[in-house]
């Protein structure tokens, strides 16, 4: 699934003004990557080696907000999905003879 520009730009610390350099490097060992794709494999590397310089250009949004945003998304990362509601009691046991259909426990309100 490609990224979209809205995803994109809150979590690109570019657009707080500061100019960012070195994200990421290729590979020049994988050169089966290189034959197969046509062009090298790229690495990210770890925040603490990025070249940062602060206050390059008018920010398009707040540190403060980029902060916040990078911490909402850190967190939705950490959700576990537990599924819908209860599980019906006869959810995977029984089955239809005749169509082959699971039985379902209808919901009660």
């Amino acid at each position: 699934m490609a990224n979209s520009a809205v995803k994109l730009i809150p979590t690109n610390p570019h657009y707080t003004g500061n100019l960012v350099q070195g994200r990421s490097k290729t590979d020049a060992n994988d050169k089966i990557f290189l034959q197969k794709k046509g062009y090298k494999k790229r690495l990210k590397n770890k925040q603490d080696e990025w070249i940062v310089i602060p206050d390059a250009h008018p920010a398009i949004f707040s540190r403060e907000a980029f902060q916040e945003v990078q911490g909402k998304i850190s967190k939705k990362g950490e959700k576990i999905f537990r599924g819908r509601g209860k599980k019906a009691l006869f959810a995977r046991l029984a089955y239809c003879a005749d169509c082959g259909a699971g039985f379902y426990q209808p919901s009660v309100r």
